[in-house]
């Protein structure tokens, strides 16, 4: 069993307890599949990121930094980041959060050219370093 703390702002802190391993559930969440954990719809202005801690699972809602205010990114904007940088193409993104690829890559190309970078792992980079994203680093040892 693993503890899921999820902190949202409008609800009090919420304590799960879920039968699945904390790394699959961080993988799952920034996948864009937070619906069967959370019990919500997914629609554009919801967003979460998981960020494991030991055995457990701490669920926030994304919210820019007020220095970044300007790129004026909505919850769908984190999503499609966050899928992206989780290791999700463009057609699994569309299929998962029932958007076609068309809309995906509008998004995609919207950011770049907001955020002035020419290439996806331009914007990838960007962004995480910008704190607007957390790849899930543990991932890359698995």
């Amino acid at each position: 069993m693993t503890q899921v703390f999820v902190f949202s702002d409008h609800e009090p802190l919420r304590i799960l307890e879920i039968d699945e391993r904390a790394d699959q559930i961080t993988a799952r969440v920034n996948q864009g599949l937070w619906e069967s954990y959370l019990g919500y719809e997914a629609y554009p202005s919801q967003s979460w990121q998981a960020r494991q801690v030991g055995k457990a699972v701490l669920l926030t809602n994304p919210q820019p930094p007020e220095v970044f205010q300007g790129f004026k990114l909505d919850a769908r904007d984190f999503q499609i980041l966050q899928a992206l940088i989780s290791g999700l193409n463009v057609d699994q993104i569309a299929w998962y959060l029932h958007i076609s690829t068309r809309t995906v890559r509008a998004r995609l190309k919207k950011m770049q050219v907001q955020f002035r970078v020419e290439s996806l792992y331009a914007l990838i980079a960007l962004v995480t370093a910008m704190g607007l994203i957390f790849p899930d680093v543990g991932a890359i040892y698995d």
